[in-house]
């Protein structure tokens, strides 16, 4: 499925095989990340996606009657399904998920998230120097297996984003920093180019829109590539994704490296830490933050795929080096000293950046750093115009209505 409006059809015949749809969590082997594929095996009718970090493909399912329909998009699939009369009853297929359609009813299976042994003695130092080694390896694995050519990383001035373009420039990738705001002034932009400017990496700013009737275009324009995302953050990231691949597209830079979302696996995320403030006291251990920690896993995977399926027109990849399977099991065998359950800030990232940092470049704004998804710009803007307003809740919803209408949801 090369073409995000691919749908493929599986056919079930009274009396066949059950037809079954698998994705691991993890790649059986790390690096190699290829797009769906299918085995006629002897227990039936099987799609497999292995792959090693999300992104490589979205897949949704339903059906009707007893034909099983899979596609990359949700959009293209309702659209089809609504054509025979069907409403609804998309699915996604979900990491670590087996779902298995034989002909009346679907059997969904979850395997759980593999979790590592905890490196409970190991120092601070040691870690950093390990984590950095991992880091660079999947970045270098990850770049390698894609033909190794240019670059760009969504820049957003934050821990993430500038630790994967720190890598990308340690193994002499062709890289190109891009970020964008309403202004230069924004912290999004501002810081990413100045450490961009110290690492001696290109940067440019891509500008915003900041009229509304603009705003209110762009927005039209990214949803009818990529259809309904959900929340007012994913759309308002839609609309700057969308622009940044309009522009790596003329300079020829079809891979886009983010941080999105890296964050989670070292417990920084209300989530997991509300997770971990309900555990009693006394039951505070590694154990028991790793679990929690795990337990949000369940659901950032899943939706990084949609995330970076869906923001991406074809022959584009979004990439994120820190979900590799060696850094993301890595990260996750570390202890709570190492990786505390503290919201809002990422001490270990931060540490591992600072590595390649002079001190003047250190002083990190957590109040003036926002996720790329709203440090774009938008959600200041979203903010100033209210819910009427283009980027508000009745604009994004007026907008929707429009794509759906057009589209024949």
């Amino acid at each position: 499925m090369d073409n995000l409006n691919d749908v493929l059809i599986g056919d079930w015949a009274p009396g066949g095989k059950p037809f079954t749809l698998r994705r691991h969590w993890l790649a059986s082997t790390p690096g190699v990340m290829p797009r769906l594929g299918a085995d006629v095996t002897a227990t039936g009718k099987e799609i497999t996606l292995r792959h090693s970090h999300p992104g490589t493909v979205s897949l949704y399912y339903g059906n009707c009657g007893r034909t099983l329909f899979f596609s990359e998009s949700k959009m293209h699939l309702r659209r089809t399904l609504k054509t025979m009369g069907v409403r609804g009853g998309v699915s996604s297929l979900d990491s670590g998920e087996t779902v298995t359609f034989d002909g009346d009813a679907y059997d969904i299976r979850r395997e759980p998230f593999p979790l590592p042994d905890i490196r409970s003695d190991i120092g601070e130092e040691e870690a950093l120097d390990e984590w950095w080694d991992r880091f660079l390896n999947a970045t270098y694995e990850m770049h390698r297996d894609h033909g190794g050519g240019p670059v760009t990383v969504a820049a957003s001035g934050g821990t993430d984003s500038l630790m994967a373009l720190v890598a990308l420039k340690e193994i002499g990738a062709d890289v190109l920093a891009m970020s964008c705001g309403l202004t230069r002034d924004n912290f999004d932009p501002h810081w990413a180019q100045a450490i961009s400017n110290h690492l001696g990496v290109p940067f440019e700013f891509m500008q915003l829109p900041v009229a509304e009737e603009d705003q209110a275009r762009l927005m039209l324009e990214a949803l009818r590539v990529v259809g309904d995302v959900g929340c007012a953050d994913n759309i308002h990231m839609a609309m700057s994704c969308w622009l940044m691949q309009r522009r790596c597209a003329d300079l020829g830079r079809s891979t886009i490296y983010l941080g999105f979302r890296a964050d989670s696996f070292i417990g920084n995320k209300m989530g997991a830490v509300g997770i971990y403030n309900k555990v009693a006291e006394a039951e505070r251990t590694d154990q028991t933050w790793q679990a929690a920690r795990a337990a949000i896993s369940t659901g950032v995977i899943p939706y990084l795929e949609q995330v970076n399926g869906n923001f991406r027109m074809p022959g584009f990849r979004w990439r994120v080096p820190f979900f590799h399977p060696e850094v993301l099991g890595y990260t996750m065998s570390l202890p709570r000293r190492l990786v505390p359950p503290y919201h809002g800030r990422k001490v270990f990232f931060e540490k591992a950046l600072n590595r390649y940092l002079p001190e003047g470049l250190r002083p990190w704004d957590v109040s003036a750093k926002v996720a790329f998804n709203s440090g774009s710009g938008f959600y200041q803007a979203a903010k100033a115009q209210g819910d009427a307003g283009p980027l508000g809740k009745d604009g994004i919803r007026s907008t929707l209505r429009r794509v759906r209408t057009e589209f024949g949801l």
